[in-house]
């Protein structure tokens, strides 16, 4: 296997594979605007010989919808066979699915941008939840900046029989979507995970 670095090549050269199994339309503008606010700082499209993608469909559409001429760089990967490059096309977008959150540093990280830089927090795909106090303190806040977001509803629920055994309820959307991340993050930052 060879690899290639090539730069500024035509926004239409690059062919997105025709049986591509990931839909990505969703992730679009979540890309687009990361490379609004930090530009194009990865070279994450890689094409084979025949400059038909390998990985990087949303990026290019991405870089299409912006109206970019050329990609700045693209990674031509040379040498695979046709099984293998329909393997790894799969193994590309499945393997970042196994990655995880610390979310006490997750949260610390949107702290930190919500104080320096607010408007970095919304290229973060995570939204503006406010998340201010030490240890959540505040909790009551922290669950009222939560339920603004579009696909979590939290409550605080004292039981009956322990009132000082507050719990968290988080009833949110699919995992891994923002009210799931930052609900846990709160739970674990609580005590509660």
């Amino acid at each position: 296997m060879q690899r290639k670095s090539l730069v500024d090549v035509p926004i239409n050269k690059p062919v997105p594979y025709e049986n591509n199994p990931r839909l990505s339309d969703k992730a679009v503008p979540h890309v687009k605007e990361s490379i609004q606010k930090y530009g194009y700082v990865k070279a994450s499209i890689g094409v084979d010989e025949n400059f038909v993608l390998l990985y990087g469909h949303t990026t290019l559409k991405a870089l299409k919808e912006l109206k970019y001429d050329a990609v700045p760089e693209i990674t031509q990967i040379i040498g695979l066979s046709e099984t293998q490059k329909r393997g790894y096309r799969i193994a590309d977008n499945k393997t970042g699915e196994y990655a995880g959150w610390d979310f006490v540093k997750l949260i610390d990280e949107m702290e930190f941008l919500q104080d320096n830089d607010e408007e970095l927090v919304d290229s973060t795909g995570f939204g503006k939840a406010v998340f201010k106090s030490e240890k959540f303190g505040e909790l009551d806040k922290q669950v009222d900046a939560l339920n603004e977001l579009e696909d979590v509803k939290i409550e605080l629920i004292v039981p009956k029989k322990d009132a000082e055994a507050v719990k968290l309820w988080l009833a949110f959307g699919e995992s891994g979507t923002t009210g799931a991340i930052l609900g846990r993050g709160v739970m674990k930052r609580c005590g509660l995970l």
